[in-house]
């Protein structure tokens, strides 16, 4: 069983790597930005959610990286079904953008990206609390 603060660990980089870089393209780009550099930042977000070097990883392979690794550990709180139910809403989007002409609100897209790391957020609450 791993240790609380090995669980911290692990879900800062979480929130680091798909947290952070999940919503950060589409939240760099003006309100009135077009439709197709909305799009293109939220494929960004979604398939090269974390870039280092010439390595590029999307949410899939970082999320299950992480529940591989971790989930064991903290299946046992609450959050954790929370923040998986966020990241699978989150991937859902990735089949949405692929449409010749997807019909989607872009606060519903900000909202279920953000929603990855405000559920990452309240899962280090919980473990804390712990």
């Amino acid at each position: 069983m791993p240790t609380t603060g090995e669980l911290l660990d692990a879900l800062f980089d979480l929130k680091h790597d798909l947290g952070k870089y999940l919503f950060l393209p589409l939240g760099m780009l003006p309100r009135e930005a077009p439709l197709t550099e909305v799009i293109a930042a939220a494929r960004k977000g979604l398939l090269q959610t974390r870039i280092a070097g010439d390595l590029s990883r999307d949410v899939a392979d970082l999320w299950r990286e992480f529940t591989d690794a971790w989930a064991d550990g903290l299946s046992r709180f609450d959050a954790f079904e929370r923040l998986s139910r966020a990241v699978d809403g989150a991937r859902a989007w990735q089949n949405r953008l692929t449409t010749e002409s997807p019909a989607f609100s872009r606060d519903e897209l900000e909202s279920d990206f953000k929603a990855v790391g405000q559920a990452i957020g309240a899962l280090i609450e919980e473990v804390r609390g712990e």
